[in-house]
């Protein structure tokens, strides 16, 4: 399966967009977005959120190929396992405030593990 930028490529080509046309709707500027999707620069993750609500695509949906590894092949405790699983399984369930607030929680958490 191929990378997450890729996949958006493919969905803007889709749709008939061009980078032009999808780099204001998302807020970054025509560059960023063609180095994005080459993958010459990573993408922030608020970013690829608002990239891939723009094109109308659900990230948990296309995130889950086979460079994504298993649950089990990660270097985590059971209890982070287990922590990651019931995320995974809550994810679809949540509306757009929802994982707005999960977002926001989980960008808060990892700047206090960064300043550490």
């Amino acid at each position: 399966m191929t990378d997450v930028p890729t996949q958006l490529r493919l969905r803007r080509e889709s749709l008939g967009l061009t980078l032009r046309d999808l780099a204001p709707k998302i807020g970054v500027g025509f560059s960023a977005l063609s180095k994005w999707e080459t993958g010459r620069v990573d993408v922030p993750w608020s970013s690829l959120q608002n990239w891939a609500d723009e094109l109308g695509v659900r990230l948990h949906v296309i995130a889950t190929d086979s460079t994504v590894p298993r649950i089990e092949e990660m270097d985590l405790s059971e209890e982070q396992r287990s922590l990651l699983r019931s995320v995974l399984e809550l994810l679809p369930q949540l509306n757009d405030d929802e994982a707005e607030m999960l977002r926001g929680q989980m960008e808060g958490l990892a700047a206090r593990r960064r300043k550490e």
